[in-house]
């Protein structure tokens, strides 16, 4: 009884050690296919994009497949701040897909959505735009990205955090969510700021902050000169996986099993001498 209940204890000790890892770092492009730009050793592939039925430009979102393993998604969604100066709070525009990367629409700036070049890429000129990314699992690690065209200048704020369960895209669509520069993100919601200045077109910016997430927010930088353009072109990240605990439990079970029955046998062998010598 006592080995049965220390074997108990052993079994469920190591299923709550039982976690995850990181996985092997995955890709995807996000231009259109082929990209105009660049020649990438892989396809674009574009699960779904476009307005949701019955929606406005200012809903559009696209669904991108990672070229290693295609249940690996993410979800990309454009906004932009309030105010000119990259406060107030984030409004919803429309996400583009070009041959440089993803660009966003200003939906207030100027009146018209449809914006013209170089006012299409992910910029300051105006409100502050930027790309939230919903990644395919909590603790993804963003690992790099890359920036498919640039327009004078392209100096890059990012953050990365976040659950599942936070919803960022809902909340921010919702448009009472204080965008203030991205700073409600950090103070509020724990997320980890990073900045890239003078981004180099097709050359991968690789994240030094180990912070991990279930989302990723590229925008331009706020505060610069308004002169910053940009289209996103690639994001790499590795997504958790969980470790193998299973067979390590198996073993665990089988050998408290041959444990117990060797101590059978041993008890009826015992009992066996016993009775002979009586």
């Amino acid at each position: 009884m006592k080995s049965a209940v220390l074997i108990t204890a052993m079994v469920l000790g190591l299923v709550g050690l039982a976690g995850s890892a990181d996985g092997s770092p995955l890709t995807w492009n996000t231009c259109l296919s082929p990209c105009c730009y660049y020649s990438l050793t892989s396809s674009v592939r574009i699960v779904s994009g476009g307005n949701p039925s019955g929606s406005t430009e200012a809903d559009v979102v696209f669904t991108f497949q990672a070229l290693e393993d295609a249940t690996k998604t993410i979800v990309t969604r454009g906004f932009e701040s309030q105010n000119t100066d990259g406060t107030g709070n984030a409004v919803k525009a429309e996400i583009k897909i070009w041959g440089g990367g993803l660009g966003v629409n200003s939906s207030t700036y100027p009146a018209s959505s449809d914006e013209g070049s170089p006012d299409h890429a992910v910029d300051n000129h105006g409100p502050d735009e930027f790309i939230v990314y919903e990644l395919p699992a909590d603790n993804t690690k963003p690992l790099s990205f890359k920036i498919g065209w640039k327009y004078s200048d392209a100096d890059i704020k990012t953050w990365i955090g976040g659950a599942l369960s936070l919803d960022l895209l809902d909340l921010l669509a919702l448009g009472t969510f204080n965008w203030n520069q991205g700073n409600t993100l950090v103070s509020s919601y724990g997320f980890v700021a990073e900045s890239f200045s003078n981004v180099v077109e097709n050359t991968a910016q690789s994240f030094t902050n180990d912070a991990v997430g279930r989302y990723l927010v590229i925008g331009a930088q706020s505060g610069s000169d308004n002169q910053d353009y940009f289209k996103v072109l690639q994001l790499t990240a590795s997504v958790p996986v969980p470790e193998p605990a299973l067979p390590v439990l198996l073993w665990l079970g089988l050998l408290g099993v041959t444990a117990q029955a060797a101590r059978r046998r041993r008890t009826r062998r015992s009992r066996t001498r016993a009775a002979a010598s009586r």
